[in-house]
Formats: C-alpha cells, sequence, structure tokens
C-alpha cells in the first residue's frame, strides 16, 4: 500500500514425509536489507522483520488421532522507516499444539492449546500521532497484544456425511 520497495535475503522453506503419518515442515526467511526505491534519504521499509522462523509437527489420520505442534518466531522490527534514529519493535516466538480425535464419521472431538507457554507478544506495534481527550496530540506508539495462553476444546457433528 506505501509504494514500490526492495529486499534483499535468504528464503528457504521444506517439507518432509516422516512416516505415513507423520510429516514435518518448516521455512526459515533472512533479509539483508529492505527499503523504499527512489527516497532520499534512503526510506527503510516499516514493520517488516529482518528474520522469520516457522516449523510444524503434523500427524495425519492415524488410529482416529491426528494433530500437529507448531511453532514461529519473528525478529524485531523498526516500527518507523526513517533512517539512523529508529524505534525497534519487539519480536517473539511461540508455540501451538492441536489434537483431534475421530470417534467415527460423524462425530470427532478436538482440543488445542494456542500460545502454549503463554508468551507476552504484540501482534502490531504502529506508530503515528494521538490525542487523549483533554491533550494535545502526541506521536505515539500503538500495539496490539498477542493472545495468552488459550485452551479450545469442541465437538463437530457432521449430519449429512459422505461414506469414505
Amino acid at each position: 500500500f506505501v509504494g514500490p520497495s526492495r529486499g534483499y535475503g535468504v528464503e528457504v522453506k521444506s517439507s518432509i514425509q516422516l512416516t505415513r503419518h507423520l510429516s514435518w515442515n518448516g521455512s526459515l526467511t533472512k533479509i539483508g536489507n529492505s527499503y523504499y526505491r527512489d527516497t532520499e534519504p534512503r526510506e527503510y521499509v516499516d514493520r517488516a522483520p529482518f528474520f522469520t522462523a516457522y516449523s510444524a509437527l503434523t500427524l495425519s489420520p492415524w488410529h482416529g488421532w491426528s494433530g500437529s505442534v507448531r511453532f514461529r518466531a519473528i525478529s524485531g522490527f523498526k516500527v518507523n522507516g526513517e533512517e539512523g534514529d529508529y524505534i525497534r519493535g519487539p519480536g517473539y516466538s511461540l508455540t501451538d499444539v492441536s489434537v483431534t480425535r475421530r470417534i467415527n464419521r460423524w462425530l470427532e472431538f478436538n482440543f488445542a492449546v494456542d500460545n502454549i507457554f503463554d508468551r507476552e507478544y504484540y501482534e502490531t506495534i504502529n506508530r503515528f500521532t494521538s490525542a487523549m481527550r483533554g491533550q494535545d496530540p502526541l506521536e505515539r506508539l500503538h500495539v496490539t497484544p498477542g493472545y495468552p495462553l488459550t485452551v479450545v476444546g469442541g465437538v463437530n457433528i457432521r449430519l449429512f456425511t459422505k461414506d469414505r
């Protein structure tokens, strides 16, 4: 939305089927330099992490069980794109786990734990001018906190199933 940019870095992705029912996939991205074109002085891309990683171990249907363990990490990032004097946002790493147990073709139970280690993190960080009622406008950081440890369970009931 802010115009053309240029970035240099490395990205690696892989997926491996370990057994008939167990697979692993992952990715790493490392950005060396990322900036907007044709600006003087150079204006750097803001809110873009320099490093991201993702890894997942997935169990596909095995004796009625399926599930996954997922890990993601994001490095710190520039909140504003100005060269030299910039504010750095914190990175984070999270782990999620989910399990599903199929009872029969119309009934299954599921259970998930997101942010299993209850890490504090911010989904978004923005810097812009705002004012509280009765105050002068100030340039401030506005953040959206991430979810804490979250446990979700459920039941799936299929009323109209297809024969498998």
